[in-house]
């Protein structure tokens, strides 16, 4: 496991319970950033608004995801679901 991976694993909010919740905000996140509608730092707005979360909580998973999303895109942090069939249907249920 790489430091990368490490960091990416220890310091994901604790508040979040699943891998499924955490891959629906982040992949909720990429996809917000790619339509260009906002700024994403302003998209903790959003956050708050479509998963009904607190202000707090929202920045924190922005500040996760601002801190890891190029690792992620190069394909340095790996989710435990990114090697099975269900990736696939699990973004498919969320775009």
């Amino acid at each position: 496991m790489t430091d990368i991976q490490k960091a990416y694993d220890s310091e994901k909010p604790k508040w979040i319970d699943t891998e499924v919740e955490l891959a629906d905000l982040e992949i909720y996140l990429d996809d917000l950033r790619e339509s260009g509608v906002t700024n994403m730092f302003g998209a903790g707005s959003y956050l708050e608004k479509d998963f009904d979360l607190s202000k707090e909580r929202a920045g924190e998973m922005l500040l996760f995801w601002m801190k890891f999303f190029g690792a992620r895109s190069e394909g340095k942090i790996t989710h435990s679901w990114e090697n099975d069939d269900w990736k696939e249907d699990f973004e498919a249920s969320v775009t």
